[in-house]
């Protein structure tokens, strides 16, 4: 369902009080169309209206200069503060926004990991595999992390462990050794699948 009228933070937070939330987006768990209202009630606190307000606000402004990283950081903070906001939903916030140069870890990339036979200590550690991946194959880690989350929310996947074995504790090392099962596993995936996923999916 398109609603022209909600194109923009405000509008969607009127289309939200006219028509409810269940309405509006088909959620019917009042946590998360509570969460939905919080944040959508934060951006239009900051002036976000637009995915370009997003991208600002989140990733930076390229022409504000040294400042643009202390603001991120201090909004990122803002919207972490949110109840049930973490560092998933902040990155694919910005994968949404247009940001190529992170990935979402979630349940299914974590799996994927795992059954890659990577070994990884926390969600920041599994964002750098990822992305180190990415950089070996020559996909932005956005994109891979798509590939695989298609890949591996396919109902009835066949979970293959592929080449990998001995898993380095170094980051760099873990990339390459990764890419051997990325390669075969996710690229053909790559090539098919769609450029997005809705929020709805993985918010």
């Amino acid at each position: 369902m398109t609603i022209p009228e909600a194109a923009t933070t405000s509008g969607f937070l009127a289309v939200l009080r006219e028509r409810g939330g269940e309405e509006v987006v088909r959620w019917t768990h009042p946590e998360k169309l509570g969460r939905m209202q919080a944040v959508a009630g934060l951006f239009a606190s900051e002036g976000v209206e637009t995915e370009g307000d997003l991208r600002v606000w989140l990733c930076g402004d390229p022409a504000a200069g040294d400042g643009a990283d202390a603001t991120c950081s201090a909004n990122i903070a803002k919207l972490a503060a949110v109840h049930g906001i973490g560092p998933k939903t902040i990155d694919y916030f910005k994968i949404l926004c247009g940001e190529q140069d992170t990935a979402a870890i979630d349940m299914h990339l974590t799996r994927f990991l795992e059954q890659a036979g990577v070994r990884v200590t926390g969600y920041e550690q599994a964002r750098a595999v990822i992305a180190g991946a990415a950089a070996e194959l020559g996909v932005s880690a956005a994109r891979l992390d798509h590939s695989i989350w298609t890949y591996a929310s396919k109902a009835g996947r066949t979970w293959w462990p592929g080449r990998l074995a001995l898993v380095s504790s170094s980051i760099d090392d873990i990339a390459v050794k990764a890419v051997n099962h990325y390669g075969d596993e996710v690229l053909k995936v790559y090539e098919v699948a769609p450029s997005t996923a809705t929020s709805a999916q993985r918010i």
